[in-house]
């Protein structure tokens, strides 16, 4: 009988051991799949973090081409291309009349007499101080940019013909105010301006034409003066 006893504790023993070998070996194998699924998550997070840092890298990019495409480089402006997009799009919204529309156009007053007596380097440095004033003296809803070489165009929303005088008059009076110093050399610029106010119905054309007219004005009138638009 004891030798019965002693075979059955035995194979009971055996048995026990075999179960906790099984338990422990279904632990680790548990503890496994766990860190394989933390693993995975993470790789997972990490890998959305990565797609998402690229997709913003690429839309920074295409920002900044849309900005080249558009941005004049020596004034930081917007460029022809960009102003002419930004002008048409603001006609289109209120060439039914109901929004107020100013353009106005202006230029640096004997800009080839600078070009010539200072030199081009000076010229392009004239430029960009005249294009920083120009913008200080807006709104900040105004939009100025660079259309030609000494050119510049504003689109002023919202702004009534005395309102769009006024910003222009204001403006054409900072330009003056102070002369522009170039390498110790103190130079006197003027603008002349010509603004029109936006009818109703009227398209980008006739709207810059009017404005065009009204600067050619104020060219023969003894230019750094501003003219509004029939």
């Amino acid at each position: 009988m004891r030798g019965i006893e002693t075979i059955e504790q035995d194979l009971l023993a055996v048995q026990t051991e075999d179960a906790r070998a099984k338990a422990v070996a279904n632990e680790r194998y548990q503890y496994a799949l766990t860190l394989i699924g933390i693993l995975l998550l993470g790789l997972s997070a990490w890998a959305t973090i990565l797609v998402r840092r690229a997709l913003a890298a690429e839309a920074e990019t295409r920002r900044m081409l849309q900005r080249t495409a558009s941005s004049d480089e020596m004034t930081g402006l917007s460029n022809r291309r960009g102003f002419m997009d930004a002008l048409h799009r603001s006609v289109a919204r209120s060439s039914d009349g109901r929004k107020e529309l100013a353009y106005a156009i202006f230029d640096i007053d004997r800009f080839k007499s600078i070009n010539d007596t200072y030199g081009h380097a000076a010229g392009d440095a004239v430029i960009a101080e005249v294009a920083r004033r120009a913008v200080a003296t807006f709104r900040a809803r105004d939009l100025v940019g660079r259309i030609g070489g000494e050119e510049f165009g504003v689109i002023l929303p919202a702004a009534n013909q005395a309102e769009a005088m006024e910003a222009c008059a204001r403006m054409r009076a900072a330009i003056e105010a102070e002369p522009i110093m170039i390498d110790g050399k103190s130079i006197g610029v003027t603008v002349s301006v010509g603004v029109s106010q936006l009818h109703r119905e009227e398209t980008v054309e006739s709207l810059m034409a009017r404005a065009d007219h009204a600067l050619y004005e104020a060219k023969n009138s003894g230019r750094n003066v501003v003219r509004l638009a029939a």
